[in-house]
C-alpha cells in the first residue's frame, strides 16, 4: 500500500485465495493506468464511498441483516 494512513507505505500479506482472485480479476479486466481498481474519471482510483455503496447493495442482495463494513 503506497501512501497509506499518515502518508506511510505498508506491506500487506495476501492469502493464496485472495491472490488467485485478484489475478483472475486482473486477467479479465486489464485495468488501465496506475490503479488496480480505477475510478470513473481517468487517472483516479475507486472512492471509499463507491466501495461502501457496492458492499451495501451486495449485503442487501444476499439478505444479510448484520452490519457489514469494508474495513
Amino acid at each position: 500500500v503506497r501512501d497509506g494512513k499518515g502518508g506511510k507505505a505498508r506491506s500487506v500479506m495476501l492469502s493464496d485465495r485472495l491472490l488467485m482472485t485478484l489475478r483472475e480479476y486482473y486477467r479479465i479486466e486489464r485495468p488501465k493506468g496506475a490503479f488496480l481498481f480505477p475510478g470513473m474519471k481517468p487517472g483516479t482510483h475507486i472512492t471509499p464511498e463507491a466501495v461502501r455503496r457496492v458492499l451495501r447493495r451486495a449485503t442487501k442482495k444476499v439478505g444479510l441483516k448484520k452490519r457489514v463494513t469494508p474495513h
